[in-house]
């Protein structure tokens, strides 16, 4: 897992590492047809590695680093992988009837809709 005392950038870049490989592995033994006990703790550790993602997300409140642009790019461009392998991942899933809870990302943000299954008061 990626060290503690790193810059904030280099950790989210590394966890961002981590959950690329997680997730590449994952689709990999998905493909295969591997079992759910197998299944599980790749889950877990893609878990923990996106949630490293998301704390340094939010520890960076918009904050751009010297050379940020080129490590914000470099984020980004792992940040839309890892969209790409999750829903990748989640159409493989469903079609073994495994359904995950949390929101299902589409790799696009729209304003002024709600995470699925969510409705507005009164509606």
């Amino acid at each position: 897992m990626p060290a503690t005392d790193a810059d904030p950038w280099t950790a989210m870049q590394d966890h961002c590492a981590v959950a690329l490989s997680v997730s590449r592995d994952l689709l990999a033994r998905l493909e295969s047809g591997a079992e759910a006990t197998e299944l599980v703790p790749l889950l877990q550790k893609e878990q923990h590695a996106v949630e490293g993602v998301r704390s340094g997300i939010a520890q960076f409140g918009g904050r751009l680093p010297a050379d940020g642009a080129a490590k914000r790019d470099e984020v980004a461009s792992h940040l839309t992988e890892l969209l790409r392998l999750d829903g990748l991942s989640r159409d493989l899933l469903a079609r073994r009837g495994v359904r995950l809870r949390g929101p299902r990302f589409s790799g696009r943000t729209v304003r002024g809709t709600r995470p699925h299954g969510t409705q507005q008061k009164g509606a």
